[in-house]
């Protein structure tokens, strides 16, 4: 990889082909075919999976994945969806650069096998504070985009209505 400086006078990595190698996923690629959608918004995290990806956590019981800000273990941000047998509800966790959600493994192999949509939890963290959570089958888009892909989303719900 070759490094440029970008206008906040940081050095950002240029992979050829624009293909970045995740160690957790080799696959993965720039575009974001592979990796599993995460969106945080306020004191909500919302986690999209394609067929594969499910097909993985309900055999596996995990899915991980990371962004990196630089080359050290310190600038990393590791992402880990976990199924656990003793979990009693779905919860997440902050530790070390690291945000685990953990979901209970009854829900999993349930969802997993089903067509239900998703799975969503609330951890109570103070009387005035609660984090959302909400893991969901990614779907096909309705209108396809020029940048995205779909080929391993579920057929949307809603296809045949347009």
């Amino acid at each position: 990889p070759s490094a440029v400086a970008d206008g906040f006078g940081l050095k950002t990595r240029i992979f050829k082909d624009n293909l970045r190698i995740n160690k957790l996923n080799p696959s993965a690629t720039a575009d974001g075919s592979d990796f599993m959608k995460i969106r945080i918004k306020g004191n909500s995290i919302r986690i999209r999976l394609t067929q594969s990806e499910i097909a993985q956590f309900g055999a596996d019981g995990k899915l991980e994945d990371c962004i990196e800000f630089g080359l050290e273990e310190n600038q990393r941000l590791t992402f880990i969806l976990l199924s656990e047998i003793n979990a009693e509800q779905v919860f997440a966790k902050f530790e070390d650069g690291k945000i685990a959600v953990i979901v209970p493994r009854t829900i999993v192999e349930s969802w997993t096998n089903s067509e239900e949509v998703g799975i969503s939890g609330k951890e109570i963290l103070s009387p005035e504070k609660t984090l959302r959570i909400l893991i969901e089958k990614d779907f096909t888009c309705l209108v396809p985009r020029t940048n995205g892909n779909d080929k391993d989303a579920f057929p949307h719900p809603n296809a045949n209505e347009k």
